[in-house]
């Protein structure tokens, strides 16, 4: 399967996962030292205890969640994604 295919199920099982609340799987998603940011609201987690604690409180304030995922535009240049 080309890395394209990979990446939109990475942001598909993320998407899925963090709507009931599953953290074990979300953070399957990221990279141990991976980042976590809200750029609009001053905010940046790294690393898989930052994110989850990060994401826990963010979402333990809510009755519910719903993550909303369309396919992605991914262009792949040797080993990077871009946007």
């Amino acid at each position: 399967m080309p890395d394209e295919y990979w990446i939109q199920r990475t942001i598909s099982t993320y998407s899925q996962r963090a709507s009931v609340g599953d953290w074990d799987r979300v953070i399957e998603t990221y990279v141990p030292d991976g980042v976590w940011a809200i750029p609009h609201l001053n905010m940046r987690f790294e690393g898989h205890a930052a994110i989850r604690g990060a994401l826990t409180g963010f979402f333990g304030v809510m009755d519910y969640v719903v993550q909303l995922n369309a396919p992605a535009v991914i262009d792949v240049d040797g080993d990077t994604a871009l946007d």
